[in-house]
């Protein structure tokens, strides 16, 4: 058996180096996970920022990030990798400290520990190239350094005598956990691989817990920069007098203070969302709100100001829900319509989605639709939004104020806030 001396002084190092240079860039993945697809910190990182392209990008490590290759059990990719890292690093410290039959033992078992990593990786860029068609340039220097240290294991293990014995895995298992030889101990062994995993599993665990609770902070923080952003914004706008038609009755207490505007159309996919949240704003609004629906098809056929077909039959889901609003079932019509997902309508379609809404007369319907007055009142919503310079659905104005972001609760009860104390 040959004595320790008889491996190079930097064998060992140069291996750590390469490791060490892994689980550097491990982390940066796993940071990178942690935030998303990788852009804030990709702009905190000067490596992440120098090395990473675009989204469309060939060399896309946001791309790598978002695809299915990101995680595995649940766990980021990039976490395993930074275990993984410390695993061999704790490994290979433990393979300099040691002497004799104990160091060729832990020495087996990195070399089999840095072939399985390697081998991993080696199908983790198939993977990325067959199906993600993007490379990690992050990801390729943990590649590198790990498939770095297992050449120089190989290179310079291959010229020890005890080559053969390294190389083979069965027998490596056997002498390292099984089979103790002569005053090497079978806890010795043991307790250095185990405790070695144990270890690299704990830093694993703390640095996920760690990032989890950093990017908690930090999308809490990102949202309240954004809810001041969108109240400032709000109450910089123009207060503008609405002249909309009596027709169409508001949902909510007559006599609120604060009066809700949206201009929206039955085919727009936005609208559908926004409608039901709305309405759920009023209803907790304690009768402080109330709201108001106002036709805007994106439908050149009664929109003149279309250059371009968009919402082929949003029309006559307007003039319908209009002449239900005649038959006092206004709102019933509004969440029927809002309930089908329709892509393209006609006079038939709109009858059948009409039948669904009790006590609705449909012959009386299909006239009041077919009639100048349906029309007529369609267009003097149409002109209001005109006016208003309106250019896409939903469209919403809280007390005459533009609100140029999608409605969301916390955002309208502060907005619920400002407009009472300015009562």
């Amino acid at each position: 058996m040959p004595q320790p001396q008889n491996r190079s002084k930097f064998f060992l190092p140069a291996i750590l180096l390469f490791l060490l240079v892994g689980i550097y860039f491990s982390y940066i993945l796993t940071e990178m996970h942690a935030a998303g697809a990788g852009a804030s910190q990709t702009e905190k990182n000067w490596l992440a920022q120098s090395m990473c392209g675009g989204q469309d990008s060939s060399f896309s490590c946001a791309k790598v990030n978002s695809s299915s290759l990101a995680t595995l059990l649940g766990i980021p990719m990039a976490l395993w990798g930074f275990s993984f890292f410390a695993f061999a690093i704790l490994l290979t410290i433990n393979v300099m400290l040691s002497r004799d039959k104990l160091q060729e033992k832990l020495a087996s078992l990195l070399f089999w520990v840095l072939v399985i990593g390697s081998l991993f990786d080696l199908v983790l860029l198939i993977y990325s190239v067959a199906f993600v068609h993007s490379l990690c340039p992050l990801c390729m220097v943990t590649y590198i350094a790990l498939w770095g240290s297992l050449a120089i294991f190989y290179f310079h293990e291959k010229k020890q005598p005890t080559w053969a014995n390294l190389k083979n895995i069965q027998n490596t298992l056997n002498r390292l956990l099984v089979k103790p030889d002569g005053n090497i101990t079978r806890v010795a062994s043991f307790s250095r691989v185990f405790g070695s995993l144990f270890i690299s599993a704990l830093l694993g665990f703390g640095i996920l817990t760690t990032l989890k609770s950093d990017k908690v902070t930090a999308k809490d923080q990102k949202t309240e920069n954004i809810i001041t952003k969108i109240l400032m914004d709000y109450q910089a706008q123009e207060r503008h007098t609405l002249k909309l038609p009596d027709l169409h009755p508001w949902y909510g207490e007559k006599n609120a203070p604060i009066e809700i505007i949206e201009f929206s159309d039955f085919m727009c996919p936005f609208c559908a969302k926004v409608a039901p949240v709305l309405k759920q704003i009023v209803n907790n609004s304690n009768g402080k709100m109330r709201l108001k629906f106002a036709n805007f098809p994106l439908d050149n056929s009664c929109n003149k100001g279309m250059s371009r077909q968009l919402h082929p039959g949003a029309c006559l889901l307007a003039k319908a829900v209009s002449c239900a609003a005649h038959q006092k079932l206004f709102w019933q019509m509004h969440d029927a319509i809002f309930n089908h997902e329709i892509h393209q309508i006609d006079i038939q379609g709109v009858l059948k989605i009409a039948s669904q809404v009790p006590g609705l007369q449909i012959e009386q319907l299909k006239s009041c639709i077919n009639s100048p007055g349906a029309e007529t009142h369609l267009q003097k919503e149409m002109k209001e939004a005109d006016r208003m310079r309106l250019e896409g659905t939903p469209s919403i104005f809280i007390n005459g104020k533009h609100y140029k972001a999608m409605p969301h609760p916390v955002l309208f009860q502060k907005i619920m806030e400002i407009e009472l104390d300015k009562k």
